[in-house]
């Protein structure tokens, strides 16, 4: 299955989706000038703007994505020696109580799972991105401002949050009205 990724902001576009292109130009007098025009995202459209760096074409199936969900809840119930099923019962009632808690807990174990693929630690990684508290949108975050990688749901990557944020988009549209 593939998905086009908008740089920008992280969204997923469609084709048939009308979407906003925002062309800057520098004037000369030493300012900015910007242009914004709509257009419906077709094939060969897509194919330019991910030519321009403005998407990222994204190859991925929902296997992949069910398999790191299902995962997540194995870790977790390794962790606390109880069956898949409690885990899974016991977030719906947390849920109940505190969405975005369930939720970062959820993110915290597809985190962990994308890391897997590095071989170094991810205090060597680049950048840093995070599922934020604020709007449930992916921020990179301020390396310098990390005390515990522990503390919440580092990504090395945007592709590795995207990831995280396909898996719970129903978790975080439900918590965030705009996520």
């Amino acid at each position: 299955m593939t998905k086009f990724i908008s740089i920008s902001d992280g969204n997923e576009i469609k084709i048939g989706d009308e979407i906003t292109i925002v062309s800057i130009f520098k004037n000369s007098v030493g300012g900015i000038t910007k242009v914004y025009k709509n257009i419906i995202a077709t094939r060969q459209a897509l194919q330019k703007l991910i030519k321009d760096g403005k998407v990222k074409k994204v190859e991925g199936s929902s296997d992949d994505l069910d398999f790191l969900w299902n995962n997540s809840l194995e870790r977790i119930s390794k962790k606390t020696n109880w069956k898949v099923e409690k885990v899974s019962k016991i977030l719906e009632t947390l849920y109940k109580v505190n969405p975005w808690a369930t939720t970062q807990f959820i993110l915290k174990e597809i985190a962990i799972e994308l890391d897997k693929k590095y071989e170094d630690h991810i205090n060597d990684s680049e950048k840093i991105f995070a599922i934020t508290a604020q709007d449930g949108k992916i921020h990179e975050i301020c390396k310098e401002s990390i005390k515990s990688y522990r503390a919440f749901p580092a990504f090395r990557s945007v592709e590795d949050a995207k990831i995280a944020y396909s898996i719970t988009k129903e978790l975080l549209k439900n918590t965030f009205k705009n996520a």
